[in-house]
C-alpha cells in the first residue's frame, strides 16, 4: 500500500460478513422511500454534487444541501424547523403503524 495515493493490495482471504447494527432501534422513527418531483436543473445539480464528491449520490446530495442550509439558520429557525421535522416524522409513524 502506498502513501500518497489510492492503491491497495490485498493479501489472504477476503470475506464479507453480515454486522449487527450498532444504531439502537428508533421507535419514534421510520424510514421509506418517496417520491419527490423536481426540476431537470435541481436534478442536474444533484448529479454534478456527486460527480465532483461532494456526496455519493443524488439521494445523499439533498441531505448535504440541506444541512448546509440548515448551519445558516439561527438557533431558534434551527429549533423551529427542528420541531417541525420532529412533527413530521411523529406522523410518519403513526401512518405506518397502521399497515
Amino acid at each position: 500500500m502506498t502513501e500518497n495515493n489510492n492503491f491497495y493490495k490485498i493479501n489472504g482471504h477476503v470475506t464479507l460478513e453480515k454486522m449487527a447494527s450498532k444504531l439502537p432501534e428508533n421507535k419514534d422513527q421510520v424510514t421509506f422511500d418517496t417520491n419527490l418531483k423536481i426540476s431537470n436543473h435541481s436534478r442536474n445539480k444533484l448529479q454534478a454534487m456527486a460527480s465532483i464528491g461532494y456526496s455519493e449520490n443524488q439521494r445523499t446530495a439533498v441531505d448535504v444541501a440541506l444541512q448546509a442550509w440548515y448551519d445558516t439558520l439561527t438557533i431558534n429557525e434551527q429549533k423551529e424547523f427542528d420541531l417541525q421535522v420532529h412533527t413530521l416524522e411523529r406522523r410518519d409513524v403513526r401512518i405506518k403503524r397502521k399497515h
